[in-house]
């Protein structure tokens, strides 16, 4: 008799890996400087955008005619009306844009609202330890 075999099966804990395959997309973004815009009056937050290929070649396609780059350094760059940290990753928004993802900053503001300051100091320095 003859013995069968069966070419591997991706599972949970294993892959195959496509030939040619793209990286995902994968972006964050930098504290740069802060201006005041002259028109409004608002303070504008700018970043520096680093990322593999992909997640440059994204950006700029989603931002358009706004990408922009620095003109000293060459940095992509994302403008905000609000500081939302030194450094942090982005994602996809649900209108496929690449924003600044704040979803911990915005979970520690909810547990602090919650259940005061000392709460959410002690969920982060767990947080921390437990990153290292």
């Amino acid at each position: 008799m003859e013995k069968v075999t069966s070419a591997p099966v991706a599972t949970e804990t294993t892959a195959i890996a496509a030939p040619n395959a793209v990286a995902a997309p994968k972006l964050n973004a930098t504290f740069a400087r802060q201006y005041r815009n002259k028109t409004s009056g608002n303070m504008v937050f700018v970043y520096n955008v680093r990322g593999n290929e992909a997640g440059i070649s994204d950006y700029q396609k989603s931002k358009g005619d706004y990408f922009r780059r620095d003109k000293d350094t060459n940095e992509v760059l994302l403008f905000s009306g609000r500081f939302e940290g030194e450094s942090l990753p982005m994602r996809k928004s649900s209108k496929n844009e690449w924003v600044l993802d704040t979803t911990k900053i915005d979970q520690l503001s909810s547990l602090e609202q919650q259940y005061g300051i000392d709460v959410a100091k002690t969920v982060v320095s767990k947080e921390t330890v437990v990153a290292e």
